[in-house]
């Protein structure tokens, strides 16, 4: 394997070529990137993108948390999450209440509820298009392996 340049430098496309090709953090992402697309395409008239409607469900899922729950919860850094919660709320898709110090509490308003209950056939059909490209026996062992990682 050539790793020299003439000039006797080191030939970082030859790097570069090995990390685009096998990098966890590139793929995962281009993965991510493809797929939220895809969802995407398929909840636009909801006037919501996917991410949202992540924050939506962690938030129906365990209402009256405090906001690092979630961002636990969501793998999400605390001011992006934060920054998302307040688009939501002034949509009135969650209410934030003040909770112990200086603590929000996060909670599903009936718009919340109806936006997820919109999105939730769309999402049905945007899930069985992936899987159906991905491969059950990958994504299961995909979701097995993700869950192991981040739980």
């Amino acid at each position: 394997m050539k790793t020299k340049a003439a000039n006797n430098r080191v030939d970082i496309s030859l790097f570069c070529e090995e990390m685009l090709a096998t990098c966890a953090v590139t793929n995962l992402r281009k993965l991510s990137r493809h797929v939220t697309n895809g969802f995407n395409e398929k909840i636009k008239h909801l006037g919501l993108k996917t991410t949202q409607i992540c924050v939506i469900q962690a938030i129906g899922q365990n209402q009256g948390q405090p906001m690092s729950f979630y961002a636990d919860e969501l793998c999400m850094d605390l001011s992006t999450l934060t920054r998302s919660l307040h688009t939501l709320e002034k949509a009135g898709l969650i209410r934030l209440e003040p909770g112990h110090r200086r603590e929000k509490l996060a909670y599903l308003t009936d718009a919340g509820a109806e936006k997820i209950t919109e999105a939730y056939p769309l999402w049905q059909e945007a899930q069985k298009e992936f899987i159906s490209k991905f491969g059950e026996e990958c994504w299961k062992n995909f979701l097995n392996a993700a869950h192991s990682t981040t739980d």
